[in-house]
């Protein structure tokens, strides 16, 4: 799949408010639990999509959690899902691409990312 036929199809479903998590919610309780994700923890979610995964993990563990996407209708639309579970302290997003991450080095305890690296690919330009 060319890069921009899939930012046209995730384009397409965030302004439907749909997103693939082909896990379900039972694989990402499974990834926190790998992962020792707790209240202490700073977490990246790298494809965060509409803001599920930060939003659960804001709400179970109360950790922090920095969220980005490729696209601004994703991150637009996780704003809202944290603004409506009242999660704003705890959950900031940004759009960013998973292969130019624009954080420092040893800023977050845990990175994950669901569903994303099927999508990416490696003809970035310089």
């Amino acid at each position: 799949m060319s890069e921009q036929i899939a930012r046209d199809y995730f384009e397409f479903i965030a302004s439907i408010g749909i997103t693939k998590h082909p896990g379900s919610m039972a694989a990402t309780r499974k990834l926190i639990a790998l992962c020792h994700i707790d209240r202490e923890k700073y977490v990246l979610d790298v494809g965060c999509g509409l803001g599920a995964t930060p939003s659960y993990l804001a709400k179970t563990t109360g950790c922090r959690v920095f969220g980005v996407d490729l696209l601004g209708k994703m991150v637009a639309q996780s704003r809202a899902r944290v603004k409506a579970d009242g999660l704003e302290q705890r959950v900031e997003f940004r759009v960013a691409d998973a292969r130019d991450l624009p954080f420092e080095d040893h800023q977050f305890d845990t990175v994950i990312s669901e569903s994303v690296t099927s999508f990416s690919t490696t003809n970035k330009s310089p």
